[in-house]
């Protein structure tokens, strides 16, 4: 039993690892759940090694759990579970059977392999999983006879559940998880849980660890689990400015709004134009590292591409919707998500790459703006 809980801390360490190289944008949630299935007993008093009787005293046996999950990362996840039950075991050339009752309590490391070997996709609808755990289980057992069903030793009224037989367990297992819709979905787990104790039927044999397999079917919630927008395709952001004028400098300054402050806030719905809503994407919310200016009193000329207010650009849907490639540069300032691509010392050469990604990456709300000192300038300078 040593060795196997051994095993089973290295496997929780191992998925801790493995959540720490999860999406870093990624927000933790919970998970509750209930359900139930089928319990069948491994252990000396077993007609059969693993298909159970059902014929002069069934093995098949049920019970139901209850879980608590917490999801760190899009990859590990820890649960509590708590599941009752009963189990039985029958040796018709020894003459016997048993039936037990089952009280278990444990803790197990969830790991999504779904997410950890493919990409993160929240509306995935199967997702396949593994856990290992640790816990408690406290048994009650009684020990008959075959032919005539007297008797040979059974428990006392406060010998068994919540009495003094208690074992360790080791669960182990893996799921399929099956999304209904947003934030609900189906758990079909098949497990098998390792007790550290031969006495579960009552009967000293080959079996050191008497164990038992709970397979079970489950219906998931999930509470503060991100919106929407994160499992299904991000909506366009919204653009802060009006294209400017295809002509010359004056002309841009004239037509661009200024950028969103405090005058500005009050009328954002009249402001902020929206490009179409991309299809069927769904990608992980990852930001790209935001790149940021040195300090400097030289006016910088830039092609700003999108604004954001108050949280931050799908970068991947944005890129696949207008296969845009260029390096882009992300500023907050006054609220907004500012992002912009290029940086230029004159206003011409900003201007011309404004018009290659209005006319190749369909992007007519691109223009050019210019920062001083990392902030951006609410009008275009005059160039000297």
């Amino acid at each position: 039993m040593k060795r196997i809980i051994i095993l089973t801390t290295a496997c929780l360490l191992m998925s801790l690892s493995t959540s720490i190289s999860g999406q870093s944008e990624f927000k933790g949630y919970l998970s509750v759940g209930a359900g139930g299935g089928t319990n069948i007993f491994f252990g000396d008093l077993k007609q059969k090694d693993f298909f159970p009787v059902s014929e002069n005293k069934n093995e098949w046996r049920f019970g139901g759990s209850a879980y608590l999950q917490y999801h760190v990362s899009p990859v590990f996840s820890i649960r509590g579970q708590g599941l009752y039950g009963e189990v039985s075991g029958t040796k018709r050339d020894l003459n016997r059977y048993f039936d037990a009752t089952v009280l278990e309590g444990n803790f197990n490391a969830v790991v999504n392999f779904s997410n950890w070997f493919g990409q993160y996709n929240p509306a995935r609808f199967l997702s396949v999983y593994g856990f290992v755990g640790i816990g408690m289980t406290n048994y009650k057992s009684d020990l008959r006879y075959l032919s005539n069903d007297q008797p040979i030793s059974e428990d006392k009224d406060n010998d068994g559940i919540i009495g003094p037989h208690y074992a360790g367990t080791v669960p182990g297992g893996l799921g399929l998880m099956f999304k209904l819709a947003h934030g609900v979905h189906l758990d079909l787990e098949f497990s098998l849980r390792a007790l550290d104790t031969d006495l579960l039927d009552k009967t000293k044999g080959d079996f050191e660890y008497d164990m038992y397999s709970y397979n079970s079917l489950s219906l998931g919630i999930d509470i503060g689990k991100p919106g929407k927008a994160k499992s299904a395709p991000s909506p366009e952001p919204d653009f802060a400015q009006q294209a400017e004028s295809p002509d010359d400098a004056e002309a841009d300054q004239e037509t661009d709004e200024e950028m969103p402050n405090e005058a500005t806030h009050d009328d954002e719905e009249t402001t902020e134009a929206k490009q179409p809503e991309p299809e069927n994407i769904v990608v992980e919310e990852v930001i790209e590292p935001v790149l940021v200016e040195q300090p400097t009193a030289k006016i910088v000329y830039k092609v700003q591409v999108c604004a954001m207010k108050k949280r931050e650009l799908n970068m991947p849907a944005f890129r696949k919707q207008f296969n845009f490639e260029r390096p882009i540069q992300q500023n907050y300032q006054d609220g907004y998500y500012l992002y912009s691509t290029g940086s230029f010392s004159t206003y011409a050469e900003a201007k011309k790459l404004r018009d290659e990604i209005r006319k190749e990456n369909k992007l007519p709300g691109a223009f050019v703006v210019a920062y001083r000192n990392g902030k951006r300038l609410s009008d275009l300078p005059e160039e000297e």
